[in-house]
């Protein structure tokens, strides 16, 4: 990861996001979330908030809600498109077997940090 141009960023504290909960961030300041994290049973997923049948176009219905109703399945609520959370896998809808990108993440304490590259603050305006 070293050679990847990019830096650990803080995103939140962990008891901010409950088990079986989502969280997106707008690192670039554009105002829509490039990223989300994910807190499981299984631990926390950091993924870019972009679905791969169409790139650039957002996963959640309404702000961190990227979760189907039994909060264990990522939803692209725009095509409907169905990802595990452990990796990202879509299992059903019109991208299956495409993945959502994942993101390095880690706890540092009680803070949530992912592995950001200058790429992904750079991504066009939709």
């Amino acid at each position: 990861m070293e050679g990847d141009a990019g830096t650990w960023t803080f995103v939140c504290h962990l008891g901010d996001l409950e088990i079986g909960r989502t969280r997106g961030f707008d690192l670039a300041g554009k105002g829509q979330d490039q990223v989300f994290v994910v807190r499981a049973d299984s631990g926390l997923h950091a993924y870019v908030n972009s679905c791969p049948h169409w790139p650039t176009s957002p996963l959640p219905w309404r702000k961190d809600e990227y979760l189907d109703a039994t909060r264990s399945v990522i939803v692209c609520h725009g095509h409907g498109a169905r990802f595990r959370i452990s990796d990202g896998l879509c299992f059903a809808g019109p991208c299956v077997g495409a993945r959502l990108t994942a993101l390095p993440v880690k706890l540092d304490g009680e803070r949530i940090c992912i592995w950001v590259t200058g790429s992904l603050l750079k991504q066009p305006d939709s």
